[in-house]
């Protein structure tokens, strides 16, 4: 999958999955946030659609590879909490949670593999500050 491609999944995905979180919508999650936790969430994934749409209006390798880093920032340590410590918290009736494994999963091959593979970038000349 493209380098570029990554970023605009990220950014719609956060885009859209952050309006079921703000109003805390039950099917929403894999288990019942309290308000606070769905709403920071929420504003957690309407900054990466900002960032993702930010770097996707002036493409460089650069910015791309900053959004890849995020993602994993965000994404590894959370994946990792969430298997060790939270797996009881699941509804496994709901295909939610089936969803969320997919995509995090997937999200974060995805981030490894470009941190170290970067291609399909599209570069952009005289990438520096406006000036005038």
């Amino acid at each position: 999958m493209p380098f570029d491609s990554i970023v605009i999944l990220t950014g719609v995905g956060g885009f859209v999955g952050a309006f079921g979180w703000w109003f805390d919508v039950r099917a929403s999650f894999s288990w019942d946030l309290p308000p606070l936790a769905s709403r920071m969430l929420a504003a957690a994934a309407w900054a990466f659609a900002v960032g993702c749409w930010q770097a996707l209006a002036r493409p460089s390798l650069p910015r791309l590879r900053l959004i890849i880093i995020m993602l994993f920032v965000y994404l590894t340590p959370l994946a990792a909490a969430i298997v060790l410590f939270h797996l009881d918290r699941f509804d496994w009736t709901a295909p939610i949670t089936y969803a969320f494994f997919v995509i995090v999963l997937g999200m974060v091959a995805l981030t490894i593999w470009h941190l170290f593979h970067p291609v399909g970038i599209i570069t952009v000349e005289h990438d520096g500050p406006v000036r005038g």
